[in-house]
């Protein structure tokens, strides 16, 4: 026979545990690229082909050589007078593998011999199309399962996928908000560099106001006036006003005063001096002074 058989296709492959300790490599599949077989089909003159299943001494029964890759596949002339009706083929590579976590990937690959069996590694049998009909009952069971695996590992990726997707958009709203809330923050702060000129015109028009009141009230008492200008600015006027009020006439007492028409009249309601008055006595326990130099000068 001289047309040429697939030997060996891309993909993984998970050996028996005997591999695994002859090769030292922990049970992870093997992966075999396109790379490796075009290096294996590209370096190998020929390979001898024999048998494994119910011949113990591997008797050689025929020859592969004219080695190529194409579409996938590791493809080569066969020379044998063993029927290959049902049978497939087992290569088996020497090479080195690259650890990539959950599975190992071969590379410098060589050939060192091909092997007819019926259930070969590729699963690929010389009669079979695609997996079609031809393929014996335990492949097609293998494909199955392996179909099975592979949908069940799209179905967890995919929901992987979507569920990426979903943090993404919750990422984009909290982004868009966080952006929204800058600038508000930033029209805030304009506002309030705005209204800053403002408030220090209006706090150096009360502090102003303060000291005017405070002269009225205390005079040239600076010691009163430092005592008392921390407090709020109409009580200072409070008692500025009721220092102006209450100045004792001059020739006439406040008791001298006698109205004819009543003599007896009702105390008069106390205004906003008076309660002033009657703040400052209640929290400092004293007269103001300009009240006491006014009383000791009577």
């Amino acid at each position: 026979m001289t047309d040429k058989k697939t030997i060996f296709s891309t993909g993984e492959i998970t050996y028996d545990k005997e591999w695994y300790i002859k090769s030292g490599l922990a049970v992870k599949p093997v992966v075999y690229t396109e790379s490796f077989l075009k290096e294996i089909a590209s370096n190998t003159v020929g390979s001898s082909l024999e048998l494994t299943h119910g011949n113990q001494t591997n008797d050689v029964i025929g020859h592969v050589n004219s080695f190529d890759f194409i579409d996938g596949e590791l493809v080569a002339n066969v020379n044998t007078n063993e029927s290959l009706e049902n049978m497939g083929f087992s290569p088996e590579f020497s090479a080195n593998f690259i650890d990539k976590g959950d599975r190992y990937e071969a590379i410098d690959g060589k050939l060192e011999k091909t092997i007819l069996t019926d259930s070969p590694r590729s699963h690929i049998l010389c009669n079979s199309v695609e997996g079609g009909s031809n393929m014996n009952e335990e492949l097609v069971n293998t494909l199955n399962g392996q179909i099975k695996d592979l949908n069940k590992q799209l179905a967890q990726k995919e929901a992987t996928i979507e569920a990426n997707k979903k943090k993404l958009q919750a990422y984009d709203e909290l982004a868009e908000r966080v952006s929204k809330l800058e600038e508000e923050n930033n029209s805030y702060k304009a506002q309030i560099d705005g209204l800053k000129p403002k408030a220090e015109a209006f706090a150096k028009i009360e502090d102003d106001m303060k000291a005017d009141a405070l002269t009225r009230a205390f005079g040239d008492d600076e010691e009163a006036k430092k005592k008392f200008e921390n407090l709020p600015l109409d009580q200072i006027e409070g008692l500025a006003e009721y220092r102006e009020n209450h100045k004792p006439a001059n020739g006439v007492g406040a008791n001298d005063m006698e109205d004819p028409i009543n003599p007896d009249p009702a105390p008069p309601e106390p205004d906003v001096a008076d309660k002033a008055l009657e703040f400052y006595k209640k929290n400092y326990g004293e007269t103001p002074s300009f009240l006491k130099s006014e009383e000791g000068g009577q």
